[in-house]
C-alpha cells in the first residue's frame, strides 16, 4: 500500500504576556505632593530655607499663589537677602519626587515691575533621607528666561523615595543692590501617576471560526478601545480596530500560521491610554485528518523523548479533536491512550501524555 507522508508540526497557541516597548500617545500625569501652605507646617511636612527676609518664609513658595506679591496678601513668596542660597520641604514619610516646577510672576498689583534679576540662574536640585548626606537628582546652569508669567518644569527619572528635598541655588541672575536678592515665587513636588491602561488582556485562536478573539478587562471612564497589531513582539503596532465599543474583539483578518502580537489602548476624555500588556496567539492550519487506513503518530516531548502510537484514523481524529480544544483552553490536561500491542500478562494498558509536554506530534498514514 502507498504510503502517504502528512507531516503536520503543531503549535501550541498559548499567550506570552510583556509590557509594550511601543512608543505611546499618552501623556504622563503627575500628582502634587504638597497641599497648599499657611504655614510653616501642614499635614504632609515643613518647608525650610537656608535664610529669609521678613515676610517672605518659605512656606510662601508653597503657598499655592504664583506671584511674588498680590494686593490683599502682601508678599507670596520665598526670599532672602542672600545671592544664592536653598529651599527645601520635609516630608513626614519618605516620598518619591517624579518633578518639580518653579513659578515666576511679579506682584500681581503691578506687572510691570520686574523680579527677574532675583529669580535662580544655576541650582542643584537634591534629595536626602537624613539631611546630612545629600544626593544630586537634577542641576541647571546659566537659566535667565524668566518672563511673567514662566514655569520650568523639570521630569525626573529618580525612582527613590526621600524625606528631604531641597532646590540648592548656587547664583542668581546678577542681582546685588536689592534687599531681596533671591526669591521663588511658587514652587510644587510631584509623583507621577501609575499609568493608565487596560489590563489583563488575553487572546484566543479559534480554529472553528479562523479568528483570533481578544477580552480585557473594562477600564473606567473609556469611551472606546483601539486594537494593535504587529507580526513581532513589542511592536511596531497597527490599529487594526478603532473606537471598539466592548471589552473585546474578535479579529478574523489573521493569516493562518502567522503568530501575532496584540496590545490594546483606550479612548479617555483626556485622550488616549497607554497600551495594555502584550499577548501573542496564532491560527494554525491543524491537521488533516486521514481519509483511511492507519497512522504511525509520533510525538516529540519537551525532553526531547519521541513517544509512537498505531492508531486507526478514527482514534488518530480523537486524538487531534483533544489537542485542538486542549489549545483553546478547553477539555483535559491529559490524553490516554489504550495500547493493544505487547500487552503480555496485562489484561489493558495505557498511556498518558500531558498536553504542556508535547512540542511536535507527526502523523504518518499508511
Amino acid at each position: 500500500m502507498k504510503k502517504k507522508l502528512l507531516s503536520a508540526i503543531m503549535f501550541l497557541s498559548f499567550l506570552v504576556v510583556g509590557w509594550s516597548h511601543s512608543t505611546y500617545a499618552a501623556t504622563d500625569t503627575y500628582t502634587s505632593l504638597i497641599p497648599t501652605m499657611t504655614t510653616t507646617t501642614n499635614s504632609v511636612g515643613k518647608a525650610s530655607a537656608s535664610s529669609s527676609y521678613d515676610g517672605l518664609p518659605a512656606w510662601k513658595a508653597f503657598d499655592g499663589k504664583k506671584s511674588y506679591s498680590t494686593s490683599n496678601d502682601g508678599y507670596t513668596s520665598w526670599g532672602t537677602t542672600d545671592t544664592k542660597g536653598w529651599l527645601a520641604f520635609e516630608f513626614n514619610q519618605a516620598t518619591v519626587v517624579s518633578k518639580y516646577t518653579i513659578y515666576y510672576g511679579p506682584s500681581a498689583s503691578n506687572r510691570n515691575q520686574s523680579f527677574d534679576t532675583g529669580t535662580p540662574k544655576s541650582w542643584v536640585f537634591e534629595a536626602s533621607n537624613d539631611n546630612t548626606a545629600w544626593t544630586t537628582l537634577d542641576t541647571k546652569s546659566n537659566i535667565s528666561d524668566w518672563k511673567d508669567p514662566t514655569v520650568k518644569e523639570i521630569v525626573l527619572s529618580n525612582t527613590v523615595a526621600y524625606k528631604f528635598y531641597r532646590l540648592n541655588i548656587t547664583s542668581n541672575n546678577g542681582n546685588t543692590s536689592d534687599t531681596v536678592k533671591l526669591s521663588i515665587h511658587e514652587m510644587q513636588l510631584f509623583s507621577k501617576d501609575a499609568p493608565v491602561m487596560p489590563k489583563n488582556l488575553v487572546a484566543t485562536s479559534d480554529k472553528a471560526t479562523s479568528s483570533i478573539g481578544l477580552t480585557w478587562d473594562a477600564l473606567q471612564n473609556a469611551t472606546a478601545y483601539n486594537v494593535k497589531r504587529a507580526t513581532t513582539a513589542g511592536g511596531p503596532y497597527e490599529t487594526i480596530a478603532a473606537n471598539v465599543t466592548e471589552a473585546t474583539y474578535k479579529d478574523t483578518k489573521a493569516d493562518k500560521n502567522q503568530a501575532y502580537y496584540y496590545v490594546v489602548s483606550a479612548v479617555l476624555p483626556t485622550g488616549e491610554s497607554y497600551n495594555s500588556n502584550e499577548v501573542n496567539a496564532e491560527l494554525t492550519t491543524g491537521t488533516t485528518t486521514p481519509s483511511g487506513g492507519r497512522v504511525l503518530l509520533v510525538i516529540t516531548m519537551v525532553n526531547g523523548l519521541e513517544k509512537e502510537y498505531d492508531l486507526s484514523g478514527s482514534e488518530y481524529a480523537q486524538f487531534v479533536s483533544w489537542y485542538d480544544a486542549k489549545a483553546n483552553g478547553t477539555g483535559p490536561s491529559r490524553y490516554t491512550f489504550n495500547k493493544t500491542w505487547n500487552m503480555g500478562p496485562f489484561k489493558a494498558r495505557t498511556e498518558n501524555v500531558v498536553f504542556d509536554k508535547i512540542i511536535t506530534f507527526d502523523a504518518n498514514e499508511y
